[in-house]
């Protein structure tokens, strides 16, 4: 039998993350591992897409990584001025702000941090005591991700990619946490938090 128990109480950004991070599970880590931070290729892109998805890519996936994506590489696409970072990702009004995010992060991943619903909710509980779900409006994520995630992710220390682990899997956790029905107010995690 399993009898958990869980405590919520303010620490450290450097303890939050090695405990966070330290719960992280994710399909597949060697397709991530192997591929970050070196030569982009063909492969390499599509192997990082495969991961960020979950599996395997689809063929209208794969057909949106090819056009959207492996064909910046073939321009050499250079994120490294932030304006030229917002204008890619505010290129579109359509969906797929989070694959645009995602792929400047595989593109410069020590400047740009991956980005998704789980690590919104988790930055919103950490700096207000109440979580909140990511908004719809793409124009409203790029903001978002820019202006906020970025400067919270900088501030939050330590590694990367540690941090990414840690607020992704706190993010899943305050989901489950209140899917359970057991987040009945915001209260509840204020209290804890602060």
């Amino acid at each position: 039998m399993w009898y958990p128990v869980a405590s919520l109480r303010s620490t450290s950004s450097g303890e939050f993350t090695r405990f966070w991070g330290g719960l992280y599970k994710y399909d597949n880590p060697e397709l991530y591992d192997r591929n970050i931070g070196k030569l982009l290729t063909r492969e390499r892109v599509l192997d990082l897409f495969a991961w960020k998805n979950g599996r395997r890519l689809s063929e209208r996936k794969m057909q949106t990584v090819e056009r959207h994506f492996l064909s910046r590489l073939a321009e050499n696409a250079d994120f490294s001025d932030d304006s030229k970072a917002k204008d890619f990702l505010e290129q579109y009004d359509s969906d797929g702000v989070i694959w645009r995010i995602f792929f400047l992060h595989i593109c410069l991943p020590e400047k740009f941090p991956i980005f998704d619903q789980h690590v919104y909710r988790a930055m919103k509980a950490i700096q207000t005591g109440t979580p909140m779900e990511l908004p719809n409006a793409q124009r409203r994520i790029v903001a978002i991700y820019l202006n906020d995630y970025c400067p919270f992710h900088a501030d939050m220390g330590g590694i990367g990619r540690q941090v990414d682990k840690a607020l992704w899997t706190f993010g899943r956790f305050i989901k489950a946490y209140r899917s359970l029905g057991s987040w009945r107010s915001s209260q509840v995690i204020k209290s804890n938090l602060r």
